[in-house]
């Protein structure tokens, strides 16, 4: 090590204080990995993530450990780095022409996985010089350029950090990390109790488009970016009209698919009056507009996957999704720019927008709640009743609705199919059918000297009567007039009769009924309605 390096500098007061629930993961976190090397914590987008490491941080220094915390955006970094500092803990930075041991020995250091990952710059640190790697926005920890870095810190603990461990590819974090040490959702983050919530409420507004995307190709599991520009550009004017007839005077971020589209939107705002502009990853004057943005001089902010992560502007309230897509995780991550919490802040509202499309796989508001007690039906309910609601949603109360509906459903399902299961076997001795349909028989029922022929033993049979061969000839063809009669007229079935008179029908009333009428009333019987 350099020898003009200071020393690790003294700890300072730590100004954060985690919530509960990051104590519980800070908690199995530690406890995760006294037993493996690796472990991942899920917390959705804007519930401390960076607090919770931070605090992890400070905690292994106070033991004489040192860390290593991977990023890979500059936003991620100097976020982590400020809030490190808040700890009482100095970071140095590992970044492009920033050295971390530039200036003094830091317990923790806050590097760019494209800095460090490289050749020279790795190999200019002791393979044991870090106890612990925290790895922020951990989905990404499948790329070669991480696990380069965790094959050279061979001995480290891992920790990942992620709101969406889901990716849209093939590759697989469970690859990276050998447990799950903890987790929240964002239904578990929005409806927790006191001293929660710990997010905005969220509102949906689904608004109708002409924009077509059947057809589009897939790329990475997503929809081609170019293919959906040509589909989305032509009609950005009528996406904006719709944004700003949503929005009204929330601080807003628009999500596009490429850069010419965030430029046209921002255009087309601002020919409607509205304080609006436009950033991706190269704008010169990008970090000039982020500011303006989260000072609240700018109303509206269009975007092309620039502001998926790492981006914290807590008063944002609306989110307008222009830009459809296959990936969870990418969704997800869209949505949470507008759920972190801020004073004066009601709830965020999402406005999202009816694609045409044959893809089953389009994400929609529903998919963001996964929890573990949801049916199967729920979140197809949740999505008809956002699609069905002339205005904008609760998304938590709507949810409840779902829950309550879909039960409701299964619950019919259960008793339709176990009718169906009881009427399916329903047959009938010929005297039975002949009672069921009201039908007198005169004289002795012996039919030794003129029994039903065959072919009236083979006609009965298809109305579901056995032993019919014990009629008479005579019973057997009154029997047959009867039943035919009523197919000819559409009356209820024989079986339809006999279930209306076991739930208590009057059996002329039962016999009078037509087919569908027998139906319908067979159905509020059985659903528990009559």
């Amino acid at each position: 090590m350099n020898a003009t390096l200071l020393a690790t500098p003294e700890l300072g007061e730590n100004t954060l204080s985690p919530r509960p629930y990051q104590v519980e993961a800070i908690d199995a976190a530690r406890a995760a990995l006294a037993g493996k090397r690796s472990t991942v914590v899920i917390l959705p987008t804007g519930t401390g993530k960076t607090v919770l490491f931070a605090t992890i941080v400070r905690r292994v220094v106070e033991r004489g450990g040192r860390v290593l915390i991977l990023a890979h955006r500059a936003e991620l970094i100097t976020q982590a780095a400020d809030t490190i500092e808040r700890v009482g803990v100095m970071p140095g930075v590992e970044r492009a022409e920033s050295y971390a041991r530039s200036a003094f020995d830091p317990a923790c250091v806050v590097a760019s996985v494209q800095t460090l990952s490289g050749r020279k710059r790795l190999q200019s640190w002791d393979p044991d010089h870090f106890d612990l790697i925290v790895i922020d926005e951990a989905h990404h920890a499948t790329a070669e350029t991480y696990q380069r870095i965790l094959k050279h810190f061979r001995r480290a603990k891992v920790l990942g950090v992620t709101a969406t461990p889901d990716r849209a590819d093939d590759d697989e974090i469970a690859d990276v990390f050998e447990s799950v040490a903890y987790e929240m959702t964002i239904w578990d983050a929005m409806t927790a109790p006191s001293p929660g919530p710990y997010l905005s409420r969220l509102k949906v507004v689904r608004c109708e488009t002409p924009v077509d995307l059947r057809g589009i190709r897939t790329t990475g599991g997503d929809f081609n970016a170019t293919d959906l520009e040509d589909r989305i550009g032509p009609l950005v004017e009528t996406l904006a009209n719709a944004v700003r007839d949503q929005v009204g005077d929330r601080q807003t971020i628009v999500f596009t698919p490429d850069c010419g589209s965030a430029s046209a939107m921002a255009t087309a705002l601002q020919s409607l009056n509205l304080r609006a502009d436009y950033v991706w990853g190269d704008s010169p004057d990008r970090e000039a507009k982020v500011r303006t943005y989260k000072e609240g001089d700018l109303q509206i902010l269009c975007n092309c996957m620039l502001f998926t992560e790492g981006f914290d502007a807590p008063r944002t309230s609306a989110i307008a999704l222009c830009r459809p897509t296959q990936s969870r995780a990418l969704y997800s991550q869209m949505v949470g720019r507008g759920t972190r919490l801020a004073p004066g802040k009601e709830d965020c509202l999402l406005v999202d927008f009816a694609w045409l499309t044959d893809s089953m796989d389009l994400v929609r508001p529903a998919d963001l709640f996964d929890r573990s007690d949801r049916g199967d039906d729920e979140a197809e309910v949740l999505n008809e009743l956002i699609e069905a609601s002339a205005g904008a949603i609760d998304v938590v109360e709507a949810s409840r609705q779902a829950k309550e509906e879909a039960t409701r459903r299964q619950a019919v399902r259960v008793k339709a199919k176990a009718r169906k299961i009881d009427m399916r076997w329903v047959s009938y001795d010929p005297l039975a059918m002949a009672d069921t349909l009201g039908i007198s028989f005169r004289g002795s029922s012996a039919a030794v000297h003129d029994p039903a022929t065959p072919k009236q033993v083979a006609r009965l049979a298809g109305f579901d009567v056995v032993e019919a061969d014990k009629l008479s000839r005579r019973r057997a063809s009154k029997l047959l007039d009867v039943m035919v009669e009523r197919r000819n007229k559409n009356l209820a079935t024989p079986k339809q009769v006999t279930w209306l008179i076991k739930k208590d029908v009057p059996p002329e009333l039962a016999r009078a009924m037509s087919f569908h009428e027998a139906k319908a009333k067979l159905d509020e019987l059985f659903n528990g309605r009559g």
